[in-house]
Protein backbone atom coordinates (compact mmCIF):
# COMPACT_ATOMS: atom_id res chain seq x y z
CA UNK A 1 0.00 0.00 0.00
CA UNK A 2 1.23 3.48 -0.88
CA UNK A 3 -0.48 6.59 0.49
CA UNK A 4 -0.60 9.22 -2.26
CA UNK A 5 -2.11 12.08 -0.23
CA UNK A 6 -5.41 13.90 0.28
CA UNK A 7 -6.91 17.22 -0.78
CA UNK A 8 -8.87 19.64 1.39
CA UNK A 9 -11.51 19.93 -1.33
CA UNK A 10 -14.20 22.62 -1.05
CA UNK A 11 -12.64 24.08 2.07
CA UNK A 12 -14.45 26.66 4.21
CA UNK A 13 -12.12 29.65 4.34
CA UNK A 14 -11.94 31.91 7.39
CA UNK A 15 -9.91 35.05 6.78
CA UNK A 16 -8.23 36.83 9.69
CA UNK A 17 -7.22 40.49 9.60
CA UNK A 18 -5.92 42.93 12.21
CA UNK A 19 -7.67 46.30 11.84
CA UNK A 20 -6.26 48.13 14.87
CA UNK A 21 -6.23 51.40 12.91
CA UNK A 22 -10.05 51.34 12.74
CA UNK A 23 -10.75 50.54 16.40
CA UNK A 24 -10.91 54.11 17.75
CA UNK A 25 -13.39 55.24 15.10
CA UNK A 26 -15.44 52.06 15.44
CA UNK A 27 -15.53 52.47 19.23
CA UNK A 28 -16.74 56.05 18.81
CA UNK A 29 -19.56 54.87 16.52
CA UNK A 30 -20.41 52.08 18.97
CA UNK A 31 -20.48 54.45 21.96
CA UNK A 32 -22.86 56.82 20.15
CA UNK A 33 -25.40 53.97 19.94
CA UNK A 34 -24.63 52.59 23.40
CA UNK A 35 -25.81 55.80 25.06
CA UNK A 36 -29.41 55.25 23.92
CA UNK A 37 -31.15 51.98 24.89
CA UNK A 38 -33.99 52.72 22.47
CA UNK A 39 -31.59 52.05 19.56
CA UNK A 40 -31.18 48.41 20.60
CA UNK A 41 -33.35 45.34 20.29
CA UNK A 42 -32.22 42.52 22.57
CA UNK A 43 -28.50 42.20 21.80
CA UNK A 44 -28.12 44.14 18.56
CA UNK A 45 -28.93 47.53 17.11
CA UNK A 46 -32.31 48.00 15.45
CA UNK A 47 -30.39 49.75 12.68
CA UNK A 48 -28.90 47.10 10.39
CA UNK A 49 -27.32 49.65 8.08
CA UNK A 50 -25.06 51.40 10.58
CA UNK A 51 -22.21 51.98 8.12
CA UNK A 52 -24.45 53.60 5.52
CA UNK A 53 -23.94 56.69 7.72
CA UNK A 54 -20.18 56.13 7.97
CA UNK A 55 -19.00 55.76 4.37
CA UNK A 56 -15.27 55.98 5.16
CA UNK A 57 -15.42 52.96 7.48
CA UNK A 58 -17.76 51.14 5.11
CA UNK A 59 -15.30 51.62 2.24
CA UNK A 60 -12.38 50.41 4.38
CA UNK A 61 -14.27 47.20 5.28
CA UNK A 62 -15.34 46.61 1.67
CA UNK A 63 -11.70 47.00 0.62
CA UNK A 64 -10.66 44.35 3.15
CA UNK A 65 -13.33 42.00 1.79
CA UNK A 66 -12.06 42.71 -1.74
CA UNK A 67 -8.51 42.00 -0.68
CA UNK A 68 -9.50 38.52 0.44
CA UNK A 69 -12.27 37.54 -1.98
CA UNK A 70 -10.85 39.10 -5.15
CA UNK A 71 -7.09 39.24 -4.58
CA UNK A 72 -6.63 36.02 -2.60
CA UNK A 73 -9.56 33.74 -3.60
CA UNK A 74 -9.69 35.15 -7.14
CA UNK A 75 -13.44 35.78 -7.40
CA UNK A 76 -14.12 37.94 -10.45
CA UNK A 77 -16.54 40.55 -9.12
CA UNK A 78 -16.80 43.78 -7.22
CA UNK A 79 -17.97 43.64 -3.58
CA UNK A 80 -20.69 45.56 -1.72
CA UNK A 81 -21.69 45.74 1.92
CA UNK A 82 -25.40 45.02 2.39
CA UNK A 83 -26.02 45.20 6.13
CA UNK A 84 -24.03 46.24 9.20
CA UNK A 85 -24.98 46.29 12.88
CA UNK A 86 -23.56 46.43 16.39
CA UNK A 87 -23.85 43.59 18.89
CA UNK A 88 -23.88 43.67 22.67
CA UNK A 89 -23.81 40.22 24.28
CA UNK A 90 -24.17 39.85 28.03
CA UNK A 91 -22.30 37.08 29.89
CA UNK A 92 -25.45 35.00 30.44
CA UNK A 93 -26.04 34.91 26.67
CA UNK A 94 -22.66 33.44 25.71
CA UNK A 95 -22.74 29.98 24.09
CA UNK A 96 -26.16 30.50 22.53
CA UNK A 97 -27.82 31.06 19.20
CA UNK A 98 -26.05 28.96 16.56
CA UNK A 99 -27.09 30.70 13.33
CA UNK A 100 -26.23 31.60 9.75
CA UNK A 101 -26.72 34.83 7.80
CA UNK A 102 -29.34 34.54 5.08
CA UNK A 103 -29.47 36.66 1.91
CA UNK A 104 -25.74 37.30 2.02
CA UNK A 105 -22.59 35.77 0.55
CA UNK A 106 -19.78 36.49 3.04
CA UNK A 107 -20.01 37.85 6.58
CA UNK A 108 -17.57 39.58 8.89
CA UNK A 109 -17.12 40.58 12.50
CA UNK A 110 -14.75 42.95 14.31
CA UNK A 111 -14.07 42.77 18.05
CA UNK A 112 -13.73 45.93 20.13
CA UNK A 113 -11.97 44.39 23.14
CA UNK A 114 -9.76 41.45 24.06
CA UNK A 115 -10.83 37.99 25.09
CA UNK A 116 -13.67 37.16 22.71
CA UNK A 117 -14.40 33.86 20.99
CA UNK A 118 -16.55 32.63 18.12
CA UNK A 119 -17.36 29.03 17.22
CA UNK A 120 -17.75 28.09 13.55
CA UNK A 121 -19.47 24.80 12.72
CA UNK A 122 -19.22 22.69 9.58
CA UNK A 123 -22.22 23.11 7.31
CA UNK A 124 -21.56 19.65 5.87
CA UNK A 125 -21.55 18.11 9.36
CA UNK A 126 -24.96 19.66 10.05
CA UNK A 127 -26.53 17.57 7.25
CA UNK A 128 -24.52 14.40 7.86
CA UNK A 129 -26.07 11.27 9.39
CA UNK A 130 -22.91 10.51 11.37
CA UNK A 131 -21.08 12.10 14.26
CA UNK A 132 -17.81 10.24 14.69
CA UNK A 133 -15.42 11.31 17.49
CA UNK A 134 -11.83 12.32 16.75
CA UNK A 135 -8.79 10.90 18.54
CA UNK A 136 -7.24 14.36 18.41
CA UNK A 137 -8.17 17.72 16.94
CA UNK A 138 -7.32 18.26 13.29
CA UNK A 139 -8.38 21.24 11.18
CA UNK A 140 -8.91 18.76 8.33
CA UNK A 141 -11.48 16.58 10.09
CA UNK A 142 -13.11 18.62 12.85
CA UNK A 143 -16.79 19.59 12.71
CA UNK A 144 -16.24 22.85 14.58
CA UNK A 145 -13.51 25.31 15.39
CA UNK A 146 -13.26 28.07 18.00
CA UNK A 147 -11.40 31.27 17.20
CA UNK A 148 -10.05 33.25 20.14
CA UNK A 149 -9.96 36.91 19.20
CA UNK A 150 -8.71 40.18 20.61
CA UNK A 151 -9.32 43.88 20.15
CA UNK A 152 -9.01 44.88 16.51
CA UNK A 153 -9.34 41.35 15.13
CA UNK A 154 -11.58 40.90 12.09
CA UNK A 155 -12.86 37.60 10.70
CA UNK A 156 -14.48 36.94 7.31
CA UNK A 157 -16.32 33.69 6.57
CA UNK A 158 -19.01 32.36 4.20
CA UNK A 159 -22.42 33.53 5.40
CA UNK A 160 -23.92 30.02 5.39
CA UNK A 161 -21.37 28.87 7.98
CA UNK A 162 -23.19 28.13 11.28
CA UNK A 163 -21.60 30.17 14.07
CA UNK A 164 -22.18 31.36 17.63
CA UNK A 165 -20.60 33.24 20.50
CA UNK A 166 -18.81 31.04 23.02
CA UNK A 167 -16.79 31.42 26.19
CA UNK A 168 -13.63 29.68 27.33
CA UNK A 169 -14.56 26.67 29.42
CA UNK A 170 -12.06 27.57 32.14
CA UNK A 171 -13.14 31.21 32.48
CA UNK A 172 -16.25 32.94 33.74
CA UNK A 173 -16.80 36.04 31.67
CA UNK A 174 -18.05 39.16 33.38
CA UNK A 175 -17.73 41.68 30.55
CA UNK A 176 -20.25 42.57 27.87
CA UNK A 177 -18.96 41.38 24.51
CA UNK A 178 -18.98 44.25 22.02
CA UNK A 179 -18.56 43.57 18.33
CA UNK A 180 -19.54 44.86 14.92
CA UNK A 181 -20.97 42.58 12.23
CA UNK A 182 -21.61 43.01 8.52
CA UNK A 183 -22.55 41.13 5.36
CA UNK A 184 -21.37 41.29 1.76
CA UNK A 185 -22.75 40.43 -1.66
CA UNK A 186 -21.09 40.47 -5.05
CA UNK A 187 -21.72 43.69 -6.96
CA UNK A 188 -22.57 43.85 -10.65
CA UNK A 189 -23.23 40.98 -13.04
CA UNK A 190 -22.68 37.45 -11.78
CA UNK A 191 -23.60 34.05 -13.16
CA UNK A 192 -24.20 32.78 -16.69
CA UNK A 193 -27.26 32.87 -18.99
CA UNK A 194 -30.45 31.83 -17.16
CA UNK A 195 -28.57 31.78 -13.83
CA UNK A 196 -27.27 35.34 -14.09
CA UNK A 197 -28.22 38.40 -12.07
CA UNK A 198 -27.05 41.97 -11.56
CA UNK A 199 -26.57 42.78 -7.88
Amino acid sequence: MEYIGSDALFATHVARYKVTELVDELTEIYDSYDKDDSLWEYNQTKDVNVFDKHKKIQKALVNIAKDFLVNKLNFDCDIQMTTSWLTKTFPEDYSRNLHTHHNSWWSGVIYLHDDCAIQLNSLIASISSFEVPLRKFSIDSTNLSVYQTDKGDMLLFPSQTPHMIVKKEDKQYKHIRRSIAFNFLPKGNVGIADSSWKY
